[in-house]
């Protein structure tokens, strides 16, 4: 994903079933992309950085007058003097019910003008339902000026270590379909 333009922010959202989805039901996630700058500045007077978060948006549920409840994590800047670099996030334990650190939340306003999780969300809940994944230099409660951005994603992954459970029951059926292999080619038959 690339784009050039003078603007304050820059989003790269995806809807896609390949990023979106319950993310609970694995033990950690590890999202990581690559990011090349060529270029954020301010109109020909000079080299600036902005920040790059991942966000994990949930419309299902959205608090009142939002569209979404959301939790980010900032992962570092775009930077025209690091024109390549590499970023990633693990998520140790996706059924944390408070905010692991470094992670912010969004759909509600704190007492001291802050972005946070509505009351009735927690970080577990909302990596259950994703349904939108986004790539922004729009940090929730941060505003930014006009500049020209000249940055590329690549590379965008989401891994997953599922829970054990679900592996027990896939080594199980693994187990299980070497065992009727082995017993259709002791029996003489052709196995496929």
């Amino acid at each position: 994903m690339h784009t050039k333009i003078e603007d304050q922010v820059i989003t790269f959202a995806t809807k896609d079933a390949n990023f979106t989805g319950n993310y609970g039901t694995s033990k950690t996630v590890t999202i990581s992309l690559d990011v090349y700058t060529k270029d954020v500045s301010y109109f020909g007077f000079g080299q600036t950085t902005r920040p790059l978060i991942v966000e994990m948006r949930d419309y299902d549920t959205p608090p009142a007058g939002l569209n979404y409840s959301s939790v980010w994590y900032y992962l570092g800047d775009f930077d025209p003097n690091k024109p390549l670099q590499h970023f990633s996030v693990t998520i140790a334990d996706t059924k944390s019910k408070g905010l692991p650190a470094g992670w912010g939340g969004y759909g509600a306003i704190s007492e001291d003008m802050h972005p946070e999780l509505p009351s009735d969300r927690t970080f577990k809940n909302i990596l259950a339902s994703v349904d939108q994944l986004v790539f922004s230099t729009a940090m929730p409660g941060v505003v930014s000026d006009f500049v020209n951005f000249d940055v590329a994603l690549d590379n965008i992954s989401i891994s997953a270590v599922p829970e054990p459970s679900e592996t027990l029951m896939l080594g199980a059926g693994l187990g299980l379909l070497g065992l009727v292999a082995r017993r259709r080619k002791r029996n003489g038959q052709v196995v496929n």
